[in-house]
């Protein structure tokens, strides 16, 4: 028994498929004609090889999609002019500083703090999320029942949170002082601000395309 599937079809399509019972394969069609045959050995090729992008491209502390995921997002949603979409772009405020007073292990419980605030306030089933690097992120949307109003409410909300939160990576002095005491570039004694994340967004009403990018 096969089953016919368009080429265009989710791959998750091809997935399900493939728990039918006495399933010998799929006929894969383009535009209604014959392009392959797909049989569940190969399907598992295919499943092995995305599953094996998909974790190099991840970061391996907050594992979430990299660079090369983030720009593939980005290559498909910045043409789609009949779509309203949203870009986020994230930084953390003086976290060079923090990581260089209080060691690389409390930094790295800072990334996983923020990218987990993400998480929770971007739901995976509108937004896109990825970590560019470092203290960088990258939250994405064209779910055009998502008002830019909604999406502006849950980047504060991320903002005001990780302001409050990140507080208890703190010693408590440094705290009550509300900065911590480091160096300059040019090595000379500096005081910090407590850390903060900033947002960048950018808004793309219907109608409106960019072709790469390199345009934003």
């Amino acid at each position: 028994r096969c089953l016919v599937l368009e080429a265009t079809a989710p791959f998750e399509s091809f997935l399900s498929a493939f728990t039918l019972e006495n399933l010998e394969g799929i006929i894969v069609t383009q535009k209604g004609k014959y392009i392959g045959f797909l049989s569940p050995q190969s399907l598992l090729r295919i499943v092995y090889q995305k599953r094996l992008y998909e974790v190099q491209d991840q970061n391996p502390l907050t594992k979430l999609p990299g660079n090369t995921k983030i720009g593939e997002y980005l290559d498909t949603t910045l043409p789609e002019e009949t779509m309203r979409r949203t870009y986020v772009y994230f930084d953390i405020n003086h976290f060079k500083s923090f990581n260089d007073h209080y060691g690389f292990r409390r930094g790295d419980r800072v990334i996983f703090l923020f990218a987990s605030l993400l998480r929770e306030i971007f739901p995976e089933s509108q937004y896109f999320v990825g970590h560019v690097g470092g203290d960088d992120f990258f939250v994405g949307t064209r779910d055009g029942k998502i008002s830019l109003a909604d999406c502006l409410g849950r980047v504060q909300k991320v903002l005001e949170q990780f302001e409050r939160d990140v507080q208890s990576f703190y010693d408590f002095e440094d705290r009550k002082r509300g900065y911590i005491l480091g160096e300059d570039r040019e090595g000379r004694p500096k005081k910090f601000p407590l850390l903060q994340a900033v947002a960048i967004v950018l808004h793309l009403q219907e109608g409106y395309a960019m072709c790469t990018p390199d345009m934003l």
